[in-house]
């Protein structure tokens, strides 16, 4: 199955956007954090800071920064180039660190993917801020 054809399929009980909407929409479940990755982009520290704050655990900035030095993208894809995804070492179709860029799925997926993406989730994705062409 192409990557196409499965984004076009229903593949599972209920569709992406409705599993989103569920959670976010109209208002955010009072048990749930939202961690976008841009936000952990721009601001690390500050984000696990605030995860840390709603899980109710208390953490130094230091151990935070060294959690932050610890988890930096280089240091990531050393990490999965030593011992890869589940073991697999080596394989590069098995990569879980990509680009560690903001929105580098837009250059990743083909003409038909992101279509097939923006016309079945293009509306939950705008509501949430996204914007859904590069």
């Amino acid at each position: 199955v192409s990557l196409a054809d499965f984004l076009a399929g229903d593949h599972s009980p209920c569709e992406w956007n409705q599993h989103v909407a569920g959670w976010l929409l109209p208002q955010r479940h009072p048990s749930f954090f939202l961690v976008r990755y841009e936000a952990l982009h721009e601001n690390t520290a500050g984000v696990l800071k605030e995860v840390l704050k709603f899980a109710g655990i208390k953490c130094t900035d230091a151990k935070i920064n060294a959690a932050v030095e610890a988890s930096r993208f280089e240091r990531m894809r050393a990490a999965e180039e030593r011992g890869g995804v589940a073991g697999r070492v080596g394989e590069q179709y098995e990569r879980f660190v990509r680009r560690g860029r903001v929105a580098s799925w837009q250059e990743e997926l083909g003409y038909r993917e992101l279509c097939i993406i923006e016309q079945k989730y293009g509306d939950i994705m705008r509501k949430m801020g996204y914007n859904t062409r590069s």
